[in-house]
């Protein structure tokens, strides 16, 4: 995708069509620290968390590069209805995130959605003996969930 995507964003600056082209990855909390029970989701995550970064810094002069990292989003893989606090809606967490894109003050990632940035200024200053028992119980918290409503 990059090969073929990255070229065209690039021209529509140089030709003048448009003043910056924009990206916006979607990452997730999980792949901004080592994450249990998720590790190989979380692995994914954190590599494009990186990917972004370093496309941000290469093409600075014409694109604005974002990587959303929500927390809870109900999708498939998180069956679990959305609250507006702990849990949000694919189309909450594209609209926040589309409001942040350009913005100048030097931000690259974002969490999206309001409640997500306040969690997530706690979740990463949790030690870790206290976050890694805490994502376990939740994570197997959701599996059990999702096994019940599949019986």
């Amino acid at each position: 995708m990059t090969q073929a995507l990255l070229p065209k964003l690039i021209e529509r600056v140089h030709n003048k069509r448009a003043h910056r082209s924009a990206v916006i990855f979607v990452g997730a909390g999980a792949g901004l620290r080592p994450t249990p029970c998720l590790n190989i989701y979380a692995a994914t995550k954190s590599l494009v968390n990186f990917f972004s970064q370093v496309l941000r810094l290469e093409f600075s002069e014409t694109l604005d590069v974002l990587i959303t990292h929500p927390l809870g989003v109900s999708t498939a893989m998180v069956d679990e209805k959305p609250d507006g606090l702990i849990m949000i809606t694919p189309q909450q967490c594209a609209r926040a995130s589309l409001r942040q894109i350009g913005g100048r003050w030097g931000r690259q990632w974002t969490n999206g959605w309001f409640f997500h940035e306040i969690q997530w200024a706690i979740m990463s200053r949790m030690p870790e003996f206290i976050y890694v028992p805490l994502l376990r119980r939740l994570v197997r918290s959701m599996e059990a969930t999702k096994k019940k409503k599949k019986v």
